[in-house]
């Protein structure tokens, strides 16, 4: 697919399934949504904000997981909505690593019990964490 900066940007489209498509398929809500598609793009975009890009995932997980905290109902997906690309097929795609990879299986999976959507959430954050702390120690 050529680069088209404002439909189709490089950062977003460096496998065949482009981010915002799988966020739709995912059904993610907008920080969930956020969090993947710096995820995803950490380090694609502009490779010297590779870390800011993580911080900023974290960041809208950190809000995801307060408004979880409060609103108990909030991580249930539609019944009815059933992903058209699943997890592990675009985290192949993508070509992310362990951390990465962990973090959005994390984002994506909706348990039913609203305390283990918070320790998903949570696991996500430490996992980016780490990312982030071995990349300083890389660079």
């Amino acid at each position: 697919m050529p680069n088209d900066p404002v439909n189709h940007p490089g950062h977003y489209t460096r496998g065949q399934i482009e981010v915002w498509d799988f966020i739709v398929a995912q059904d993610l809500n907008y920080l969930r949504g956020n969090a993947v598609k710096y995820i995803v793009r950490a380090g694609v975009k502009n490779p010297a904000l590779e870390t800011e890009d993580l911080d900023k995932a974290i960041a809208y997980l950190k809000r995801e997981y307060d408004e979880c905290s409060r609103e108990r109902t909030r991580h249930i997906r539609s019944i009815n909505k059933v992903p058209t690309i699943s997890v592990q097929d675009f985290i192949v795609d993508q070509g992310l690593n362990g951390r990465r990879a962990g973090a959005l299986l994390d984002i994506c999976n909706r348990p039913v019990r609203p305390a283990s959507v918070l320790l998903r959430l949570a696991d996500a954050i430490v996992s980016l964490r780490e990312e982030i702390a071995q990349l300083k120690e890389t660079n």
